[in-house]
């Protein structure tokens, strides 16, 4: 529970201000989300389709592992 705990809510609302930087799947995430944006924005949904295919392969890999910490900070409070 981040707003239960003070040192861990400091430190979340510290990283959000202070942490510049980009991390490969963050930056990747940003790319993919533009150009479904731009797919949507020039009514193509063909290319919209093809474009979330492609990202979905990217994460296809990390989706049980993802799942499983998921639900482990649900539980726990942390990863």
């Amino acid at each position: 529970m981040l707003f239960h705990n003070s040192p861990r809510l400091e430190r979340a609302i510290k990283a959000g201000l202070e942490d510049v930087t980009y991390r490969g799947n963050d930056l990747e995430f940003v790319v993919a989300a533009r150009g479904w944006a731009q797919c949507v924005a020039h009514g193509s949904f063909d290319l919209y389709e093809l474009w979330f295919g492609e990202t979905t392969k990217f994460f296809e890999p990390r989706f049980e592992e993802t799942a499983s910490l998921g639900g482990r900070m649900i539980t726990e409070g942390t990863p």
